[in-house]
């Protein structure tokens, strides 16, 4: 069962008057929340090996994943709410890294196939028509798709450096640009206005940054307080939201949390006023971090990201206000606090 951590509990008191975001086609059903407070996280790919890394694709109700397969990492496709797999990927090395582009019909993924080090690779939804797209001068990952769906932004490293950045590619041409040197894991508004990513901030702590793409302006996202990694980000009512992970807790008791530490999903409004110096909104946790949650996909009302189950990875979905309702009271979020 999972914990309920006090500092968790007081600070989802700031968030439950949040209004939802936009209802999409499919989504799991998390029924009523617990006492009034608690949602249980629903199973969306569970089975004896590892499942990791999905990505929604929310008109059609379908999550691609990377899952354990004859001794490695292969896609595979399968309805949210259930249904036989669809393996896309038969290769005996590894592919990872699945992203639907917007519209839902083609996936981006990483492959090793040709490339040890890990290229970026089209394909369409039903695993067809697979080509290519990267070549060997860089190890390339996590690739993500631009609003228009025109373009890829994925990390990358040439050989020899040790340090990231971010490239994009052009669909119709081919056309491949540094866009931020430095920087990782690109996560495109779905508006797109920004490019946001991941960074060593002044302290040396990995920080989500956001690029305004029409002045290349960049500004911080986040108070910086823990390490951070991996943001998504969707519109809602309320402006635009990041999605992210964090590591909090000093899990393996060397004195400093970081990477090495156990991963928790946590999330925070991005306002244009941060470009005009304004201060970054305090983000509030959405899973408590019992498990090591990880590698999440943001789909319209709910989410879904990688978990530890047993000895296994699964992948799991919550609303996208995390385990606390929006609708719970701040009294009931107290008794709880205290039960």
């Amino acid at each position: 069962m999972m914990r309920r951590p006090l500092a968790l509990l007081v600070v989802a008191m700031g968030v439950t008057a949040c209004a939802r975001a936009p209802s999409i086609r499919v989504a799991p059903d998390f029924g009523a929340p617990r006492d009034g407070v608690f949602y249980g996280p629903e199973p969306v790919v569970t089975s004896p090996d590892d499942e990791l890394l999905p990505s929604i694709a929310m008109r059609q109700g379908e999550v691609a994943y990377a899952a354990k397969s004859a001794g490695n990492l292969d896609i595979f496709v399968r309805p949210v709410l259930g249904g036989a797999p669809q393996r896309l990927t038969t290769s005996p090395t590894d592919d990872t890294d699945p992203t639907f582009s917007p519209e839902g019909t083609v996936i981006a993924w990483v492959s090793q196939a040709e490339d040890i080090k890990g290229d970026v690779w089209l394909m369409s939804a039903a695993g067809g028509a697979q080509r290519r797209l990267t070549g060997p001068e860089t190890a390339d990952r996590a690739p993500a798709w631009s609003a228009d769906g025109t373009a890829l932004y994925f990390t990358a490293r040439a050989p020899g450096r040790g340090k990231e950045r971010i490239d994009v590619i052009t669909l119709a041409d081919g056309a491949r640009r540094t866009v931020l040197e430095n920087a990782w894991d690109a996560a495109p508004s779905p508006d797109g206005r920004f490019l946001f990513y991941v960074t060593l901030d002044g302290a040396q702590r990995s920080r989500i940054f956001a690029l305004r793409l029409r002045d290349g302006k960049r500004v911080a996202t986040t108070d910086g307080a823990y390490v951070e990694a991996l943001p998504r980000v969707l519109v809602t009512p309320q402006g635009l939201r990041l999605v992210f992970v964090r590591f909090v807790d000093d899990a393996n008791d060397d004195g400093r949390a970081n990477a090495d530490d156990v991963p928790s999903l946590w999330s925070v409004l991005v306002d244009e006023s941060l470009f005009d110096g304004a201060a970054a909104q305090v983000a509030t946790p959405l899973t408590a971090g019992d498990a090591g949650e990880i590698f999440v996909a943001v789909a319209g009302n709910w989410l879904a990201y990688t978990t530890q189950a047993g000895q296994d990875l699964e992948i799991y979905a919550l609303p996208l206000s995390g385990v606390i309702a929006t609708t719970a009271t701040a009294d009931a979020v107290l008794a709880a606090a205290r039960a």
